[in-house]
């Protein structure tokens, strides 16, 4: 399964049950607006190319020496991200609450 956000897509790898593992691309200079995912508790780990994440209130840059770093993103935690690169890539494993759908789906603005 495809999905889109903006001009970011997800690739859907695995789904198991209630655990999905979505590859998300993002390209050069998209912001992805602070926002909350109320369905799933979420793993991001950091693939390829810089961006500036931030989760409650916390920001950070990565770049190729985070390569394989996760970050823990409970449901409900306001979280944003900006591409500073060329691209931004990174996995979210998920954990849903429900049915699967996508991080595209259950994106609530905070």
């Amino acid at each position: 399964m495809i999905s889109r956000f903006q001009r970011c897509i997800g690739f859907r790898l695995l789904r198991i049950g209630r655990w999905q593992v979505e590859l998300w691309w993002c390209p050069r200079m998209e912001v992805i607006p602070e926002h909350t995912h109320l369905q799933f508790d979420g793993t991001l780990v950091f693939l390829g190319g810089r961006m500036r994440w931030s989760m409650a209130g916390r920001e950070r840059n990565v770049g190729w020496r985070d390569l394989l770093r996760a970050w823990r993103v409970p449901a409900g935690i306001p979280h944003a991200a900006r591409v500073t690169g060329r691209f931004g890539l990174f996995l979210n494993i998920e954990h849903w609450s429900g049915d699967p759908t996508s991080a595209a789906t259950d994106f609530h603005t905070a």
